[in-house]
């Protein structure tokens, strides 16, 4: 059974926990300051467990004080899992959360880093929207997944991890 819970500043295990699921997106990546930085007051900081293990995280953060829109900074699973539940659950949790505070918008940028959809490669830079309207996964797209919450492309970052690696922006109205 999944459950989940605000993480808290006193609970080594699971920062240890959120650091290993990290690294296996980013291994050459120190967790701490992402973790530490999530426990900052006015963030959303969230696990998952399963059988007392972390298996999942959710960060989120305002835009500033007092916006309208959030980010949806981290999303992690352990990839151990997959489709099982774990992100869609975190994040679904997190929208109701926002819908109680009055945040009217989510806002996320998910990364093209290996070659997971056909603008890969593609110059961006002259017209970078009308590419999104015929975007197609190749192999597993993180955007895919977004789509299926409702989250719709909002923008794209072009060369952002590199010569023709976009990065995404992708939103939901929770209006």
């Amino acid at each position: 059974m999944l459950t989940l819970a605000s993480l808290s500043p006193q609970d080594p295990e699971a920062h240890d926990a959120i650091g290993r699921l990290l690294r296996q997106v980013k291994p050459d990546r120190d967790p701490r300051p992402l973790i530490l930085e999530s426990l900052r007051p006015g963030q959303f900081s969230q696990v998952a467990r399963a059988d007392e293990q972390v298996v999942g995280w959710l960060w989120g953060r305002p835009l500033f004080e007092g916006h309208h829109a959030w980010e949806l900074r981290w999303l992690i699973t352990d990839l151990a899992r997959p489709r099982s539940g774990i992100g869609r659950t975190l994040t679904l949790a997190f929208e109701d959360w926002c819908r109680g505070e009055g945040i009217r918008t989510i806002w996320l940028m998910t990364g093209e880093e290996m070659g997971e959809t056909s603008l890969r490669g593609a110059s961006l830079w002259e017209d970078p929207f009308t590419p999104l309207e015929s975007i197609q996964p190749v192999g597993e797209a993180p955007f895919v997944f977004w789509q299926k919450l409702g989250y719709r492309f909002i923008g794209v970052i072009p060369d952002a991890n590199g010569p023709g690696i976009p990065e995404y922006l992708m939103g939901k109205s929770l209006a």
